[in-house]
């Protein structure tokens, strides 16, 4: 009976030193972002930008910017946004009505009268950002402008810069056409950096891909 006594004892005495410590640690998190999104009110009120942190990336910006000052923080975030809008322009939405062929890597299966290739397109779109779509496409003859998309694999946004704002999705949609030759994909989303700091900017991009 002491025995169960004691190790209860030490269990309570255990759970005293870690609620306290736990807390501590939530408060010092709690007053780093409340710290950060004074220095991102700061900013946008002389840029008339439009800094925020997502709650789902509170985590990742404290690790990310754990080792900065505020001072250093402000100096990143201005020249950041000086950068990507030089003009204090916005980049518009970017939507093509026409197909668009563009491709990276693809893997030919070539038969006597049919070709089927393993394939994937890409399209530029805003904030050093491209649009993929990978599917495999075929043709009875090979022949340019006879394949269909035969079946539909993943697609994305692939960053092609590793600083800077790029297009986070938010909602994605994607469309083929009856004759499997298009296939229609829109992107709703906004700009964040690598550090998982986001602008308050609604962003469009829709694209057509077409099988060749």
């Amino acid at each position: 009976m002491k025995k169960i006594s004691k190790l209860f004892l030490m269990c309570v005495l255990m759970l005293s030193f870690a609620i306290p410590a736990y807390a501590n640690e939530r408060e010092t998190s709690d007053q780093r972002l409340a710290s950060l999104q004074k220095v991102m009110d700061k900013v946008n009120a002389k840029l008339g930008s439009t800094y925020y942190i997502p709650k789902e990336n509170q985590e990742k910006v404290l690790n990310s910017l754990k080792d900065k000052s505020l001072e250093e923080i402000e100096q990143l975030l201005t020249a950041q946004y000086t950068a990507a809008f030089p003009n204090g322009e916005v980049e518009p939405d970017i939507t093509t009505p026409l197909p668009t062929p563009s491709s990276e890597d693809s893997t030919n299966i070539i038969t006597p009268f049919s070709v089927t290739e393993s394939i994937r397109q890409t399209s530029p779109i805003q904030y050093n950002t491209s649009m993929y779509l990978d599917s495999t496409v075929f043709s009875a003859s090979g022949s340019a402008g006879t394949f269909i998309y035969q079946s539909l694999g993943q697609y994305g946004t692939i960053k092609s810069s590793s600083t800077g704002f790029h297009f986070v999705v938010d909602q994605s949609t994607r469309q083929i056409s009856s004759d499997k030759k298009n296939v229609g994909i829109e992107f709703i989303g906004h700009p964040e950096d690598e550090n998982g700091v986001a602008l308050a900017l609604q962003l469009i991009a829709q694209r057509v891909f077409n099988a060749g």
